[in-house]
């Protein structure tokens, strides 16, 4: 969602629409980036279908996060330049809703032999579809990491998935707790 909006930015007008669950903070970030913000569903999936009704309604371009190729080859050109005149031995990166994993895949193949994504347990529906490479839909979520919360995987994003990821780990939200701390008393920037 934020990625999203930090884009969308730049148009004349836009709206990002996002679950009434989604975390204050995050909310406030977009916010600063301007345009209308919508609350719309419980979750991912509920917001995606408000999202998509009124921009039929509105005559809009709906983009969905893990459906447009131009997001991972964005998230790719981003992770690109990061490992510019590395060279790694792997580079470990969540498994959300597919396109920031398809983008540091395909960008970061060359420097890093192994690409090593995480799945978050409470969120398991990106991971099964991915393994079946079909669409697998769950009931619901349960995690911390409201960023991985999706239930309904875009097909595309399967697609997009293909051949760019070693072996996938589940965390726990305790794992995700542990490795926030250990991040937050670490100088720099993070990715």
């Amino acid at each position: 969602m934020l990625g999203l909006t930090i884009g969308a930015s730049e148009a004349e007008t836009f709206w990002t629409g996002f679950p009434e669950s989604a975390r204050p903070m995050k909310i406030a970030a977009m916010r600063r980036l301007g345009g209308e913000m919508r609350a719309a569903g419980s979750d991912f999936e509920a917001a995606k279908v408000a999202a998509s009704q009124q921009a039929a309604a509105v005559g809009a371009r709906f983009v969905e996060d893990g459906a447009e190729p131009a997001i991972a080859e964005g998230a790719g050109t981003d992770w690109a330049g990061a490992g510019r005149g590395c060279q790694l031995d792997s580079v470990v990166v969540l498994l959300d809703d597919g396109a920031l994993l398809a983008g540091v895949g395909s960008a970061l193949r060359h420097v890093a032999p192994a690409i090593l994504p995480w799945w978050s347990q409470g969120a398991p529906a990106v991971q099964r579809s991915s393994a079946t490479r079909q669409v697998v839909e769950t009931e619901g979520v349960d995690t911390i990491a409201d960023g991985l919360a999706v239930r309904l995987p875009a097909p595309e994003a399967l697609t997009m998935l293909n051949g760019r990821y070693e072996t996938v780990a589940a965390v726990s939200d305790a794992d995700i707790i542990r490795a926030m701390a250990v991040a937050a008393d670490r100088p720099g920037p993070h990715r």
